[in-house]
């Protein structure tokens, strides 16, 4: 799974956190049925046992994703979702800064694909495999 930048979704923004072993990236748009959805994963360093070197620039140490998604209940409002969403990424990560004690990193894009293409494309923590649209890992 990944985050799929596509052109005729809505934006909102992404939220993201790093430990020491590990990371939280997350990002939620309105899609071209005026839906309200998100996709976020948590992603693991495991340390291989076997490796003499006890570094991230390690070879030996696992690199573990896990991916979810949420949607917004259609019946509601464009508000309601709107908010809602927002909501729930915000408090997602908050609890992760709170449980890792880590610094909260909400970048703002409120714009089309393009935008939040550009918004991955400028941070320092996505990494972005270029197809005919985006997707970020």
């Amino acid at each position: 799974m990944t985050i799929e930048i596509k052109k005729d979704h809505y934006y909102i923004g992404i939220w993201y956190c790093q430990w020491n072993e590990g990371n939280y990236l997350g990002c939620a748009w309105k899609n071209s049925e005026s839906n309200y959805e998100a996709t976020y994963r948590f992603r693991y360093f495991k340390h291989n046992e076997d490796s003499p070197l006890y570094t991230q620039a390690d070879p030996m140490w696992e690199d573990r994703k896990s991916w979810y998604s949420i949607k917004v209940d259609t019946k509601e409002l464009v508000t309601v979702q709107n908010a809602r969403i927002r909501e729930m990424m915000d408090v997602t990560l908050d609890i992760v800064c709170a449980r890792y004690k880590c610094e909260r990193i909400y970048e703002p894009i409120e714009g089309n694909g393009d935008r939040a293409y550009n918004v991955f494309k400028a941070s320092s923590f996505a990494r972005i495999i270029p197809k005919e649209e985006g997707t970020v890992h």
